[in-house]
């Protein structure tokens, strides 16, 4: 008990969002490790991968693993730490929700509530259709099913997500923002506009330069191994924060070869979380200033 409460101060230090350590922030550890590092690091949550994000990746056997699964749960139970998402469902043109049984039922063990999806089918339609199925299929479980859109897949800008979920008509179905890709992609900010802020289940934080190289093999190598740490670069994060609801979970996903190659995970954490902290509160620093002009009361 005393470790939740750690957690849930945690969540009020930080404008009341929920922070988690994401996968791809820490991926060179097991998935015990990555819920010991989130929680001496001051996270509230950790992300874990179940499926692999491209064919032949190496990843920890958290669905078939019963045995890991449950060293996770008494983790996560020992430190307080929740699950923040679960990454990562494919959805393609063959894809079927009952191809992904095993992750739901690892995830409600793990008492998870949001799921990374990706659209990598560029018939819309189908996807839409294939997303509600999917959304269907996990409500038992409790589990949001929360696009992204990235660059390089079938379903490549945050307009096109949103269409999808509002198409969808699941309750379930959300968004999950990434800074780096609604960057790259040259999304509007008028996009939020068509956005229920509710359906923003997750916000995906990361810094890096607003010049850069547009060619898609270098746009994602460096969301793979060159993103920045929150402040340390020039996207519009306070801009984007700006239309997060405050019931979003807070996502920080760093992946940065140089951060591997220099400094431990557990500093790494630390550093993530650091970098985090001082943003959301010259976040809040900038809200109450508006609030209180100086000189008014």
């Amino acid at each position: 008990m005393e470790a939740e409460w750690k957690r849930q101060d945690a969540s009020i230090a930080h404008g009341g969002y929920l922070l988690s350590l994401a996968y791809l922030t820490v991926p060179d550890v097991s998935p015990v490790v990555s819920v010991e590092l989130a929680a001496a690091a001051g996270f509230d949550c950790v992300g874990l991968r179940l499926l692999p994000a491209i064919p032949g990746e190496s990843i920890y056997p958290l669905i078939s693993d019963r045995r890991l699964r449950n060293e996770v749960r008494a983790a996560l139970s020992d430190t307080g730490v929740r699950i923040g998402d679960l990454e990562l469902i494919r959805l393609g043109a063959d894809s079927s929700p009952d191809d992904f049984a095993g992750f739901f039922e690892c995830a409600q063990s793990l008492d998870a509530r949001n799921v990374t999806v990706i659209g990598d089918d560029p018939d819309e339609g189908r996807l839409t259709a294939n997303f509600a199925a999917l959304c269907e299929r996990a409500a038992p479980y409790g589990l949001n099913m929360n696009l992204e859109a990235i660059p390089w897949t079938a379903l490549d800008r945050i307009e096109s997500a949103a269409r999808v979920v509002d198409n969808a008509r699941q309750a379930n179905a959300g968004i999950l923002l990434d800074a780096f890709h609604f960057s790259r992609t040259g999304a509007d900010f008028e996009v939020f506009g068509q956005i229920d802020p509710m359906r923003m289940h997750v916000f995906q934080i990361c810094d890096a330069p607003l010049r850069f190289d547009a060619e898609p093999a270098a746009i994602r190598r460096e969301a793979r191994t060159r993103r920045l740490l929150p402040g340390d670069g020039e996207l519009p994060l306070k801009k984007l924060l700006e239309h997060i609801p405050a019931s979003a979970l807070i996502s920080v996903e760093v992946p940065n070869d140089q951060l591997i190659l220099q400094f431990s995970p557990l500093s790494r954490a630390k550093q993530v979380m650091s970098a985090t902290s001082r943003f959301l509160a010259s976040c809040d620093a900038r809200a109450s200033a508006a609030k209180h002009p100086p000189g008014q009361p």
